[in-house]
């Protein structure tokens, strides 16, 4: 085949290839939320225009203008000042959800209560260091993180069941280091690994 032909063939779409850059244009998207870059309607617009995107270049063209990690400059002593020091969730007979963009605190106060309950902390404006309090009661809790995330996972069932799936030696410098400890009175509580997007 002479290099001519070689230079005219169709570039091959890969989903590993694929999979990879929408994380790196989700992540560019995440960082100049969480630093207040755009606004949140700006974001969700965005948002949706990296799910329709295949091609890499059009999930680049969708960032191209935003800021990327190194410019940001991330550093902890910026996210304590971007994240309020304490928030409260609950739930009680009810199903409660939390995703998409939500800025988390330093110290989330979880209750749930006769419930389905989910945490999407994946999209979310996190500290550097987060606590997150929790008592489950007769409830299902998740709550979702992202591949190297560093999680500390110390809650206590009694007649239920606990378990994290996520990183307790390992830490992605640009992920935040999440403690989770409470109790679960019988329920369940897990924490799971998601890749953005999925």
């Amino acid at each position: 085949m002479r290099d001519s032909d070689t230079a005219n063939q169709p570039h091959r779409y890969s989903p590993a290839t694929s999979m990879a850059g929408r994380e790196r244009a989700i992540r560019i998207l995440t960082d100049a939320y969480a630093y207040d870059v755009i606004s949140d309607v700006e974001f969700e617009r965005r948002l949706e225009m990296l799910g329709k995107a295949v091609a890499a270049s059009s999930m680049n063209a969708v960032v191209a203008d935003l800021p990327t990690e190194g410019s940001l400059a991330r550093q902890a002593p910026n996210f304590g000042l971007m994240a309020p020091s304490e928030s409260r969730i609950s739930g009680l007979m009810s199903e409660t959800r939390r995703s998409g963009p939500w800025r988390v605190p330093e110290r989330l106060l979880v209750r749930a209560i006769m419930c389905d309950m989910k945490l999407d902390l994946r999209y979310a404006a996190m500290p550097a260091h987060c606590s997150i309090d929790l008592t489950a009661i007769m409830a299902a809790v998740v709550i979702v993180v992202s591949p190297g995330t560093l999680v500390d996972f110390n809650i206590d069932p009694i007649m239920g069941g606990a378990g994290s799936s996520a990183d307790d030696d390992f830490r992605d410098p640009a992920s935040a280091h999440i403690k989770v400890r409470g109790k679960a009175i019988m329920a369940d509580v897990r924490v799971k690994v998601r890749r953005l997007g999925r």
